[in-house]
């Protein structure tokens, strides 16, 4: 029920030599590549195969180091963060899969009342909005509960409580490498770092400019099919974003926090694996409750099953591998198209083969 995401469809250039590439990395990452290392283990589905190269990257400058020795040996490269909202294929990822982990946050222009955060975009939610409850800074913490990084949760507009992340930006900072997936063999670009105003986001329900074309789809045949893949994946790397928050009793705000952490699905679910949401909401219905009314307890069976939280999240108990995931999630949709006549929009990623 999962197509891979083959070289040949996807246009990139797999015919390296996988030596060459470990001996560039290693001049410049030195003991931070891992050569065939388990995807499985930086995903939140715990399931997919290896990576061809992985690394973690903790400082802004080594993303950019990295980007233009992609760009310019022609290194197809995939940036994740918290991976909980992607699915790597059992074939596992070819060429690069960097995860960023640069964390950190600063004030600019506090007053008694308000402040600018600029909050790295790798750190997750709930690390951001405990770490701005600790000072008495409020603003985040109806998220907390949410799974991934802040760079998720812009690409996503994501949100809970009524409240999305979109509200509260001011700008988003990137690595713009798209000039890089525009080249020829021989022709050279290097990414420039951009910045977009909350104006230029493109923001909706579930979607910013950064969310076209990075969605798996369901195909005509019954297969979760991945997005086109570019060489640089994706061509605008979210570094940095600023939002405002506001003065506020740290106790509180600490509550606040923990409350919107206890009751998110994907924390009562943390001892397995879990991926979701898998379906946007469509208009005027709730992707969960039409799972539900379609009849959740036939999906109960099996290594992978919903969630008893939220009908819109699976959860991996039992070392489900990544086409089991893939048919779980094509059985739900196609039980909703056949029950209700709606076609649900997947709202994950699929990255491999």
């Amino acid at each position: 029920m999962m197509k891979d995401n083959r070289a040949e469809k996807e246009g990139l250039d797999m015919n390296y030599e996988k030596k060459s590439i470990d001996s560039l990395l290693q001049e410049t990452f030195r003991g931070q590549v891992q050569r065939e290392e388990s995807l499985a283990a930086h995903s939140s589905a715990k399931a997919g195969g290896p990576a061809d190269f992985f690394l973690e990257i903790e400082r802004p400058e080594e993303v950019e180091r990295l980007v233009r020795l992609c760009c310019q040996f022609r290194i197809p490269l995939l940036v994740i963060g918290h991976g909980s909202n992607i699915l790597f294929t059992d074939q596992g990822v070819r060429g690069i899969v960097a995860r960023l982990r640069t964390k950190g946050y600063r004030l600019e222009g506090p007053t008694p009342i308000a402040a600018l955060a600029i909050l790295d975009a790798a750190m997750t939610w709930q690390e951001a909005s405990e770490q701005l409850a600790q000072e008495g800074w409020s603003g985040l913490e109806f998220g907390a509960g949410i799974p991934g990084t802040l760079a998720g949760a812009v690409v996503t507009n994501a949100g809970d409580h009524n409240e999305e992340i979109g509200q509260h930006l001011h700008w988003v900072e990137v690595l713009d490498a798209r000039g890089c997936n525009l080249l020829e063999d021989g022709e050279l670009a290097f990414p420039q770092r951009r910045r977009y105003s909350h104006g230029e986001l493109q923001l909706g329900n579930r979607k910013s400019r950064f969310r076209k074309q990075r969605r798996a789809q369901i195909s005509a045949s019954g297969q979760l099919v991945p997005a086109p893949r570019s060489l640089i994946a994706s061509p605008e790397i979210i570094l940095q974003l600023a939002v405002t928050v506001y003065r506020g009793d740290k106790y509180h705000i600490q509550q606040r926090v923990a409350d919107a952490r206890a009751s998110h699905p994907l924390q009562i679910d943390s001892f397995a694996g879990h991926i979701g949401p898998l379906f946007k909401d469509p208009f005027a219905h709730k992707a969960s409750q039409l799972i539900e009314q379609a009849g959740r307890k036939i999906w109960s069976q099996g290594k992978v099953h919903i969630s008893a939280h939220n009908a819109n999240f699976l959860v991996n108990q039992a070392g489900a591998t990544a086409s089991e995931i893939a048919s779980k999630i094509v059985e739900i949709h196609q039980q909703v198209l056949t029950s209700f006549g709606i076609n649900l929009e997947v709202d994950l990623e699929l990255y491999g083969g």
